[in-house]
């Protein structure tokens, strides 16, 4: 029994360290701290990102994971005592360990169902916890054969709730999860997150709508749809950059959302408004529109690439310099350069970016990122925004 107890403690701890890393993985998304893709995201059918932006991965607020974290630490705690020989009952701490390992198994199960049915996404290191959680399950369930207990009566539950370090223990669960949960959020100035959140949509609430008339940039979504969000951006500036994960995991996890982009150079050489004009924002915001002549589906990855490379062509001054840059992006997706090229050096390309600046100007934009929901301006912050948009997309859908 020794092996068993020695075997059913590693996969313990080890499911342990997988919730941990989820937890940690949920508020790097959540409060817009995620830089580039994660390890775990392989595809778009296998992406640890999207699972976590969705709103199945919290309870009340909390990560799912982060009740994983202590549960799991709850059931290595209850089979260490044993193994430790620190309790002269070491068959009530098995029993207790046996129901909260099916506990765990349960919400598996619901969890796995909810991808399957839900997000039709998947999150490897999920999966991972899952897999523990069964074999976690059935060893606690084999320690039980071997002491000749396992069955649980109505009088062993009760006698669960008399022990008071049991007692303690699975307080442990609900207790530390909220209370982790409430020192993250203080220390990211969250502690009033719900009343946060509600000011900023009453403020979007009594906003005027404004009246778009240019096409976007780019877009995607049912045109129809009950939410459009609008964003205005320039790709060399930081805070689009902080701004655009955030909104595409929101958009990954709404497929029935509308989103369209409006490029906003920060560039007096498309941008009437901007004095300052090296010429690199028109350009990045040039190729984007040209990708989109070509492919749209394109045209948005190449969107997303620019926002990836931030940190290479930021201070890129020199628009050959850059050209060179974005010619490299563009093969590596496909894209034919001698079109692209070409449609950069046209007067229309030029006039084109030219008019989504002055609809930016129309509707009111001063600075980057601005956005809209249903043409109303909302101010947020990538540490919010999934959660905003999240609360938002919800009184909407339920109007």
């Amino acid at each position: 029994m020794k092996n068993l107890l020695r075997g059913v403690l590693f996969v313990t701890l080890l499911a342990i360290l997988t919730h941990i890393y989820l937890t940690l993985h949920y508020y790097d998304v959540n409060f817009g701290h995620l830089s580039g893709e994660s390890f775990c995201n392989v595809s778009k059918t296998f992406n640890c990102d999207v699972v976590s932006a969705s709103p199945y991965a919290s309870l009340g607020g909390i990560p799912i994971s982060l009740f994983g974290a202590f549960a799991n630490t709850a059931l290595f705690l209850m089979l260490l005592i044993p193994f430790l020989r620190l309790t002269e009952n070491p068959n009530l701490y098995f029993k207790s360990s046996f129901l909260l390992s099916i506990l765990i198994a349960l919400a598996s199960l619901v969890m796995i169902g909810i991808s399957l049915t839900q997000l039709n996404t998947y999150c490897i290191l999920c999966i991972t916890a899952y897999v523990l959680s069964f074999l976690s399950l059935f060893l606690v369930w084999q320690i039980l054969k071997q002491v000749d207990a396992p069955k649980i009566s109505a009088q062993d539950i009760q006698n669960l709730f008399k022990q008071k370090g049991l007692l303690v223990i699975w307080l442990l669960i609900p207790l530390g999860a909220f209370f982790i949960h409430q020192s993250k959020l203080k220390s990211e100035n969250l502690s009033n997150i719900q009343k946060i959140i509600k000011n900023f949509k009453a403020q979007w609430q009594i906003s005027p709508e404004k009246e778009f008339t240019t096409e976007p940039l780019l877009s995607k979504g049912p045109r129809d749809s009950f939410m459009v969000i609008q964003e205005f951006a320039d790709f060399q500036c930081i805070h689009c950059q902080k701004t655009y994960k955030p909104l595409k995991l929101f958009f990954q996890t709404h497929p029935d959302v509308r989103v369209e982009f409006f490029a906003f150079p920060l560039d007096g050489v498309c941008n009437k408004s901007v004095s300052f004009a090296p010429g690199t924002h028109c350009l990045l915001a040039k190729t984007v529109y040209c990708a989109g002549q070509q492919n749209m589906p394109k045209a948005w990855q190449l969107h997303d690439k620019i926002f990836d490379e931030f940190f290479k062509i930021a201070d890129i001054r020199d628009p050959e310099q850059l050209k060179d840059f974005l010619k490299k992006l563009s093969q590596n997706l496909s894209l034919s350069w001698e079109p692209l090229n070409q449609c950069l050096e046209s007067s229309e390309t030029q006039e084109a970016i030219m008019a989504q600046a002055q609809q930016g100007d129309n509707v009111g934009v001063e600075g980057t990122p601005t956005i809209f929901i249903n043409h109303k301006k909302i101010s947020t912050h990538p540490v919010l925004l999934i959660k905003l948009f999240d609360s938002i997309y919800k009184d909407l859908k339920n109007k």
